[in-house]
């Protein structure tokens, strides 16, 4: 009996010990989530402009330079919150919707013209293909950012 009031000492700190210990690491799970969980917020927006910016696309068929400053304006952050791999693409899609508008543009201005033939049908291929490349960019945009957006509670 008297050992185990000598060793009472030593099992509480024991208790204790593992206690805080257990503390320690929900707290360390707690901030990691939390980190997550912010940057999840910071990066939401970005997609949700990126996504904006293909919709206006597919749905207009053109799109005008201020939508494509617009993408840039909504997204610079992204930068910082995101690795090399959406910073890219978004570079590419401002510069295709850049593209879209003067093809479109282009298209308009050589209705009014009678010798169209050549001019015309290759501003109408360019203004098709990017049309075709915006209609893919809705899946292409949501595996870009899944890996940054996926919740994993882990």
């Amino acid at each position: 009996m008297d050992k185990i009031i000598e060793s009472t000492p030593v099992i509480i700190s024991l208790i204790i010990a593992i206690i805080v210990a257990y503390i320690a690491y929900q707290q360390y799970k707690l901030a990691k989530f939390n980190t997550k969980k912010d940057l999840y917020e910071r990066r939401l927006p970005v997609y949700k402009s990126v996504m904006q910016f293909i919709s206006k696309a597919n749905i207009k068929e053109t799109l005008e330079t201020n939508d494509c400053f617009l993408l840039l304006n909504e997204t610079y952050e992204a930068n910082f919150l995101f690795k090399n791999e959406v910073k890219d693409y978004i570079d590419i899609l401002y510069k295709k919707g850049i593209e879209l508008h003067m093809t479109y543009n282009m298209l308009e201005n050589l209705r009014e013209k009678i010798d169209k033939d050549e001019e015309y049908k290759k501003y109408c291929d360019e203004n098709n293909d990017l049309n075709i490349w915006f209609s893919t960019q809705s899946e292409e945009s949501e595996r870009i950012f899944a890996k940054y957006l996926k919740i994993d509670l882990n």
